[in-house]
């Protein structure tokens, strides 16, 4: 269809819908706009759920382990200054000994030998569980110090490094959960524990073992 035909379709079809007193489809987004989203509409809840917008921005992603380990290492620094100037000493020695494992990568060449010669994938992942649960600490107890978002970005940046990114610490355990929550978790291990000790199978398993396990001169008596 030549251009100027459909221009001319396009403003009969809009007056169209003039004359019936309503806009038409192609326009009715634009007279009338739909949030996207109900942080949008401004029913964001009071606490964030999964479908909440990520207030906390980070820099962009580093190119390579080596960068990604230098750019946590100075986000970690910085925290760690000031938890010590805010006398957060637990969360300064938290940070600190997640600095530790990275501390021998300060070049390129220093990062092959960390790579190569060392264990990397647990330091990193020490030190990644380290950063995480320190940026809790750091929001949970001081929500006013830069230092959670520093450590949030440090974790951030050693996540896909990280051999076992699916570990991921809890630093409110069981002072989280209600009193009785609390109060059934801390006996689950004791429950039926008396029964399972007095039963049969489990005595001859028991005996089983240290006679299996015991000198030759020293096997129990069947």
């Amino acid at each position: 269809m030549p251009h100027g035909v459909a221009e001319a379709a396009a403003a009969a079809v809009g007056q169209g819908w003039a004359k019936l007193g309503a806009a038409s489809p192609a326009t009715a987004h634009v007279l009338h706009p739909r949030p996207h989203s109900p942080c949008e509409a401004g029913l964001a809840p009071a606490v964030p759920t999964a479908f909440t917008p990520f207030a906390l921005k980070c820099p962009p992603a580093a190119s390579n382990e080596y960068y990604a380990i230098r750019h946590a290492q100075s986000a970690a620094e910085r925290a760690m200054k000031e938890a010590k100037t805010a006398g957060d000493q637990g969360l300064a020695r938290l940070i600190e000994r997640g600095l530790s494992r990275l501390e021998m990568v300060t070049s390129p060449f220093m990062w092959y030998v960390f790579h190569f010669f060392t264990d990397k994938s647990n330091r990193i992942h020490r030190t990644r569980v380290d950063f995480e649960q320190a940026s809790q600490m750091a929001m949970e107890d001081d929500a006013g110090l830069q230092a959670g978002r520093d450590l949030a970005c440090a974790y951030d940046d050693l996540l896909p490094y990280d051999a076992e990114p699916n570990i991921h610490p809890m630093y409110r355990r069981l002072s989280g959960l209600p009193d009785s929550a609390a109060a059934f978790v801390a006996a689950a291990p004791f429950i039926g524990s008396a029964h399972l000790r007095r039963s049969p199978r489990s005595d001859a398993a028991a005996a089983r073992r240290i006679s299996l396990s015991a000198p030759p001169g020293l096997r129990l008596r069947r």
